[in-house]
């Protein structure tokens, strides 16, 4: 499979950014430490985007990059 190009991102960005929000605002009950979370997932994905061209399937590894982000937060504080 090939690398997304930016088209693609924005899709997956657009398509999933909402849900990922709600799901991190859910788990850390502040909507600036959820927006955090997203960014930092949503980072994660331009920095490395050959990574979804490996990745099975793309919305369950969204959901666990910003569940990892929302752990690394809670931890912090």
């Amino acid at each position: 499979m090939a690398t997304p190009d930016q088209h693609d991102l924005a899709e997956i960005f657009a398509g999933y950014g909402g849900a990922l929000a709600r799901n991190a605002r859910a788990l850390l009950r502040s909507e600036i430490d959820a927006e955090d979370a997203v960014q930092d997932a949503m980072l994660a994905v331009l920095r490395a985007p050959h990574l979804l061209a490996v990745v099975e399937r793309t919305s369950a590894w969204l959901y666990t990059l910003v569940r990892r982000r929302c752990a690394d937060i809670v931890r912090r504080e």
